[in-house]
């Protein structure tokens, strides 16, 4: 099991400069248990920088785990706070 942590842990570094849809991986903002945050920019909206949470893909497998960062996807999609910008 911990080589198979280590592995996941490596791929997660290679992320770095990695396109997902539009966005390209900075850098790496944080991580814990289940997941791991990347800064990413906008391909094209330079000024546009989002946060992206990727699951541990260890994780990804079990089901349980997997629906409870959908249910959490869901909720911050839903969440409204003066300190939080939508555009």
């Amino acid at each position: 099991m911990w080589l198979q942590a280590t592995s996941a842990v490596n791929k997660f570094k290679t992320m770095i400069n990695k396109k997902i849809l539009n966005y390209v991986i900075i850098e790496e903002i944080g991580s814990g248990g289940m997941a791991t945050v990347y800064k990413a920019q906008h391909e094209t909206l330079k000024k546009r920088q989002v946060a992206i949470k990727i699951l541990d893909p260890l994780l990804a497998r079990r089901g349980n785990i997997s629906q409870r960062f959908i249910n959490e996807a869901q909720i911050m999609a839903e969440l409204e706070h003066q300190n939080s910008l939508r555009k």
